[in-house]
C-alpha cells in the first residue's frame, strides 16, 4: 500500500560534515538490506540484478529501491551526494521503510536546523528505538537535539500546513511520538494543553496526570502555576475597565515588550501576579491561556506576535537521562535472522551463523560435490544463455556482483556445479540465501572452495 515519509524542517547538512554523513548512509543503506533492483536486456531476456547503491563522487545521487530483507521493489529512495538531501517515495511499512527512515533519523543528527521525520500522517514514533540500532552499526554515541524542543517543530508543521489541516490528532500524534523520550518538559506541556479547552482542565485536573507522573517538584508546581496563572487572568477579565481587545494587547505585552515596559506594566500588582506565573511557565502556554480566556484563535494569536516575543521561549526543565550504551542489533531491528543475512557474513561482526544452518551448509556442500564433476568442459555462451533464460523464466533477482561473475566463469566445472545445484532448490527462501552465500566471495571459499 502506499506509505510516504515527509519532512518537517528544512535538512542542512554543513559542506564539512557531508562526506561523514554520506559514508554513515552508505554504511545505513548496506546494513539495511537496500539494493538497486534493475533489469538489462541481455541476449534477448530480461533479468533482474540487484546492485549496491554507489556513493561515487562524480554522480549526483546515490539511489535504492529495493530492500533484500524485504524482498520487496519500492520507488526510489536515496541521498544527493552534492548537499546531503534524502529522498524517498512509497516505502511501505516493513524492512524497506526501516532503512529510510533510519536514514531520515541520521539526517536529523547531522542537520544544522530544524529537521524532523515523519511516517504518513504522524512522525516517526520511536526515534530513539532506530537511533540505538544506528548505535550499533556506526559504533558510536548518538544523541537527537531537534526533537527535545518540540514547539519548535510543532511550529514549522503549523506552519507548513493548510490552517483546517491541522486537527487534534496531529497534536496527538506529536504527544504520541514523544512521551517517555528525553523532550523538553515545558514544550510537551503547551502541546499537551492545545488539545484541551480551559474548563475541561479546570473541571479535570486527570488530563494533566501524564505530567505529574513524576518525582520531578518542578513538574508539579509547574502545573499548579498553571491553574494560578488561568485564575489571574480570569480575575484580570473581569475586574479591568479595559476594552477586551486592549485587554489582550496588554497582557501580551507581558512578552512582547521591551524589559522597561514591562517593568512599568508590573507596577499593576494584578499585571505583576499574572507575570510572576507566566515567568514561571512559557510564551505558549501563556499565550494558550489568553486566547482560551478571551476566546481568540491560538495559532493566529502567537504567529502575529512571534517574531515581537522578547522573552525567552523554552524554559529547561527536568530531563530525563537517556541509557546511551543500549543498542539494538540488526536482527532484532529488521526481525531477521543470521541465515537471512549470509551476504554479510564475515563482513561485519554480528552474523553469527547457528547449528541449523550450519547443517544447511553441510548438506548444500554434499550436494554440490556430487554435481561437481572437474574433467567436464563447458562452452561459455550455450552456459550463458542457459544460464540467463534460466534467471528470467524463474524471476530470480540476483546479485549484479554475483550474476557477472558467474557469466565470466561459466566455462569452470565448479561454477556449472553451483548453478546446478542453484536449479535444485525448489524453496524461494532458500534459492535467496543459496545466492546471497554464493554472492559473499569470503564465505563462499570456505564453504564450496572457489
Amino acid at each position: 500500500m502506499g506509505s510516504f515519509i515527509y519532512e518537517i524542517g528544512t535538512l542542512t547538512i554543513p559542506s564539512k560534515r557531508l562526506k561523514d554523513f554520506l559514508q554513515d548512509v552508505k554504511i545505513v543503506a548496506d546494513q539495511g538490506g537496500f539494493f538497486s533492483l534493475y533489469q538489462p536486456f541481455l541476449m534477448g531476456r530480461y533479468v533482474k540484478l540487484l546492485s549496491s547503491p554507489t556513493f561515487n563522487p562524480d554522480e549526483k545521487y546515490a539511489d535504492y529501491n529495493y530492500s533484500y530483507f524485504e524482498k520487496t521493489w519500492w520507488e526510489n529512495a536515496g541521498v544527493d551526494l552534492n548537499d546531503g538531501n534524502v529522498y524517498s517515495g512509497k516505502i511501505g511499512w516493513k524492512q524497506f521503510y526501516s532503512t529510510a527512515q533510519a536514514i531520515y533519523v541520521l539526517a536529523e543528527l547531522y542537520s544544522t536546523t530544524l529537521f524532523i521525520s515523519g511516517h504518513d500522517s504522524e512522525l516517526i514514533n520511536e526515534p530513539e528505538y532506530t537511533i540505538k540500532w544506528l548505535r550499533y552499526i556506526l559504533n558510536r554515541r548518538l544523541k537527537y537535539h531537534w526533537r527535545y524542543y518540540l514547539w519548535d517543530a510543532y511550529e514549522v508543521y503549523e506552519k507548513d500546513h493548510a490552517p483546517n489541516y491541522i486537527s487534534n490528532k496531529y497534536v496527538i500524534s506529536f504527544l504520541k511520538a514523544y512521551r517517555g523520550d528525553e523532550i523538553n518538559f515545558y514544550d510537551y506541556f503547551a502541546l499537551l494543553i492545545l488539545r484541551h479547552n480551559i474548563d475541561e482542565l479546570i473541571n479535570n485536573k486527570e488530563l494533566l496526570k501524564e505530567l505529574s507522573d513524576t518525582d520531578s517538584e518542578e513538574c508539579k508546581q509547574s502545573i499548579e502555576y498553571f491553574y494560578k496563572l488561568i485564575r489571574a487572568v480570569e480575575e484580570y477579565k473581569k475586574t479591568s475597565d479595559m476594552a477586551e481587545q486592549e485587554q489582550v494587547d496588554t497582557l501580551l505585552k507581558l512578552i512582547t515588550a521591551s524589559s522597561d515596559e514591562r517593568r512599568q506594566l508590573k507596577k499593576d500588582i494584578k499585571l505583576k501576579t499574572i507575570n510572576h506565573y507566566r515567568w514561571k511557565l512559557t510564551p505558549p502556554i501563556f499565550v494558550r491561556v489568553l486566547t482560551e480566556i478571551y476566546k481568540l484563535d491560538f495559532w493566529n494569536t502567537w504567529f502575529s506576535i512571534r517574531d515581537d516575543i522578547s522573552v525567552p521561549i523554552h524554559k529547561n526543565g527536568p530531563r530525563k537521562k537517556e541509557a546511551e550504551d543500549i543498542i539494538i542489533k540488526t536482527n532484532n531491528f529488521f526481525n531477521t535472522s543470521s541465515a537471512d543475512r549470509l551476504y554479510w557474513c564475515l563482513k561485519c561482526g554480528d552474523v553469527t551463523i547457528d547449528d541449523s544452518t550450519i547443517d544447511w551448509i553441510s548438506s548444500l556442500i554434499d550436494r554440490y560435490k556430487s554435481l561437481l564433476n572437474p574433467d567436464k568442459t563447458y562452452d561459455s555462451s550455450v552456459e550463458q544463455r542457459k544460464f540467463i533464460n534460466y534467471l528470467a523464466d524463474n524471476e530470480i533477482k540476483i546479485f549484479e556482483s554475483l550474476f557477472f561473475d558467474f557469466m565470466a566463469n561459466l566455462h569452470k566445472p565448479e561454477y556449472n556445479s553451483a548453478l546446478s545445484l542453484l536449479q535444485a532448490l525448489e524453496d524461494e527462501t532458500e534459492q535467496s540465501r543459496y545466492l546471497s552465500l554464493l554472492a559473499n566471495k569470503q564465505l563462499r571459499k570456505i564453504v564450496f572452495g572457489f
